[in-house]
């Protein structure tokens, strides 16, 4: 039956390079081509060097869209405001611009290629409105992850601009995505959880199903069986943070933490980049850790994927992660993880694989929580192998990018059979 399936993949960016959800739809890509379903996809040409040396020969499946004037413009005007403000205005702006010239290219398309279903991974937003409607063939949109708030003792995170205009932004959303009908009219909406099926725009009409947002390419993160975190006898513990410097990841209260606990036989690696950066090196400074504090800067996944291999935990301890898929490439790797009790990270994790942090008490509560639970790791070696082992295993259970692929060919079949 697969033999005669035709996909066309339509997203903003596909990039292994560029962070957050513009891998999802590579993946997708890379993964059903590698099954020998005949796959297309129409992506923005700023990921086309990238794509060129990563797809081969494939590259020829796929057509970019060119960044006209109104790209950049709207790009600098999102960039200039605060980042969720500027994804949820001018953001939305930008990736309807996209989208317009998307759905001509793929209405060709699908008349070209006999096109079976069209699937639109991203954005994964459940609010934000798609173009991909009357277009001759099913159309899947998703798995969405969204809906997310701070947890009601760290509401204060957001001003109260912030909070107003998140909130007429969503208010609005239904009008716009009554407006732009591709939502409502999708044959399939995939969601991560409960939280984002509740956020979807009123007025639906297709079948909603669950299907986690991330998964975990098992080619990068797969190592064999390790030791107690690769360490060796005369070396620091090593724990890591993997993420976006930026203020909703509360590594700051994190740092906190880490100049309360009395051991000091241990690193804390911070991987990743963002405007937040300067103002955390500082904190480090001004808390006299910063020689116990590293910072990495951005790298990519297969030297994230070396480098939390040598670590006997992630620390995560975000109180706005949606998703959280540094979560799941952890756990791939036999890492414990520590993570706050809220959003993906708590969809994936339980006791068994992870510390989970209660984040209903306040700032101070959470930091305690935090270097209680560090200690522990620090404390307790053995306890971390066995909740890596355990991790891994779920992984392989139910997380590995085969295993979504798997599913997603279901839900293509069941939608062309509806």
């Amino acid at each position: 039956m697969n033999s005669s399936l035709k996909v066309l993949i339509v997203a903003p960016n596909a990039s292994a390079k560029f962070g957050g959800e513009a891998i999802l739809p590579l993946h997708y890509f890379e993964k059903l081509a590698a099954r020998n379903i005949s796959v297309f996809m129409i992506v923005h040409e700023r990921t086309k060097l990238e794509l060129e040396v990563r797809l081969g020969e494939n590259i020829e499946k796929v057509t970019f869209i060119q960044d006209r004037k109104l790209h950049q413009i709207l790009c600098k005007l999102s960039m200039a405001l605060p980042r969720k403000i500027g994804d949820f205005s001018f953001g939305v702006l930008l990736d309807l611009a996209t989208q317009w010239e998307q759905r001509n290219i793929a209405l060709k398309l699908i008349k070209q290629h006999d096109i079976s279903v069209v699937h639109q991974p991203t954005p994964v937003s459940p609010k934000s409105p798609s173009m991909m409607y009357s277009m001759g063939v099913p159309v899947i949109i998703g798995p969405m992850n969204g809906g997310m708030v701070y947890p009601a003792a760290f509401a204060g995170k957001e001003s109260l601009f912030e909070r107003v205009f998140m909130r007429c932004g969503r208010a609005a959303s239904n009008l716009i995505n009554q407006l732009i009908p591709g939502k409502r009219n999708a044959n399939t909406l995939l969601v991560a959880n409960n939280r984002t099926r509740l956020a979807l725009p009123s007025g639906c009409h297709g079948e909603v199903v669950e299907l986690v947002e991330n998964g975990v390419d098992l080619r990068v993160f797969k190592q064999p069986e390790r030791n107690n975190a690769g360490e060796q006898d005369n070396e620091k513990i090593k724990l890591t943070f993997v993420g976006r410097l930026v203020g909703w990841k509360a590594i700051d209260i994190l740092l906190d933490a880490v100049a309360t606990i009395e051991n000091k036989n241990f690193e804390l690696h911070i991987l990743g980049d963002g405007d937040q950066r300067i103002n955390l090196q500082q904190q480090a400074k001004s808390l006299g850790i910063e020689q116990q504090v590293i910072f990495h800067g951005f790298l990519e996944q297969r030297k994230c994927a070396e480098f939390l291999t040598s670590c006997r935990c992630l620390v995560l301890p975000s109180l706005y992660e949606c998703g959280g898929a540094v979560v799941l490439e952890a756990m791939a790797l036999g890492v414990a993880v520590i993570a706050s009790n809220w959003g993906g990270p708590a969809d994936y994790l339980d006791d068994s694989c992870g510390i989970l942090l209660d984040v209903s008490r306040g700032r101070e509560a959470f930091k305690t929580e935090i270097a209680e639970a560090i200690a522990k790791v620090l404390d307790d070696p053995d306890s971390c192998k066995e909740m890596g082992r355990c991790g891994k295993q779920k992984i392989q259970d139910l997380y590995s990018w085969d295993k979504k692929i798997d599913s997603i060919l279901e839900i293509y079949q069941g939608a062309i059979a509806g």
